[in-house]
Parts: structure tokens; sequence; C-alpha cells
């Protein structure tokens, strides 16, 4: 594909074709976004307060994502922590953008030369296990911009 071209990240290859995160339309703080992804956070359960969704890709340059945070379902005290990493190393992400409450944030990254693959996670900060803070961190229309041909 041409040097420019942009491609929705929903529509790059996972591994073995699973979906963790959802995906389609829908809105980040009611402003609808076109292909986006987002995933359920509940502070009750512990296998609940992270999801994380992994894409294969080459020759890409950049990742940008319009706009990030918590749908307009969620409970309005939700902060979220929203990170990238690249490859199989899931300890040094390559970009982390926190979201306070109803606070939509806009990412932009550019990639390092040898990603083969990024893997988007969110993680719930707020803690209220009393009255389970529950909600969607949502990437709105995530894409990635082709490098080269």
């Amino acid at each position: 594909m041409a040097s420019g071209t942009k491609i929705f990240v929903d529509g790059l290859p996972r591994p073995q074709n699973t979906w963790i995160f959802r995906n389609g339309d829908h809105d980040v703080q009611l402003v609808q976004f076109n292909n986006s992804m987002w995933g359920s956070l509940n502070s009750c359960y512990t296998s609940e307060r992270s999801v994380r969704q992994e894409f294969k890709l080459r020759n890409f340059k950049r990742l940008e994502v319009p706009a990030v945070d918590t749908d307009s379902t969620s409970d309005t005290s939700m902060s979220v922590k929203f990170q990238v990493f690249a490859n199989a190393e899931q300890v040094t992400p390559l970009l982390e953008v926190v979201t306070g409450p109803g606070e939509t944030k806009k990412i932009e990254l550019d990639l390092p030369a040898n990603v083969f693959s990024l893997t988007f996670q969110a993680s719930l900060l707020t803690a209220d296990v009393k009255n389970c803070v529950r909600g969607n961190a949502v990437w709105g229309s995530p894409h990635v911009v082709a490098g080269r041909s």
C-alpha cells in the first residue's frame, strides 16, 4: 500500500483471529467514532480491571487515535490508563495516557522501524471496590499510517 495510507486498527490481523475488545462504531463521551474498539472494566473483579488486545502489522510508521476515554454509559468517576506496547514486550509501553473522569485525549505516536505488533491495553485506575465502578474504555477510531509500499 502507498505511504501515507490510513488503515483502521480493527482491520489488522490478530493472533488466532481472536477478538478481546469489542469493535464497531462507538461513542467517546457522547461523540461518535467509527471503527472504534472498547473493553469493559469493573473495579469489583480483578480479572476485569484491565483489558488488552494485540494486532499484527508491518511497514507502518505512525499510530493515531482521535480520542480515548470512557463512553457515555460508563460511571462518571472512572479514570483509565491507556497503553500501547510494541512487539511481545509488555513492560515498557511506547505510549501511556491517563484520562480522568470525562477527560478525552488524543493519541499520536511515531512507531519504531522494527515494530511487528501492537498491544493496546486499557486499565481501570479507580479502585472503588465498595461501589463497583464500571464502564467501557474506548479507543475512538484508532488507525495506523503506512510508512512504505
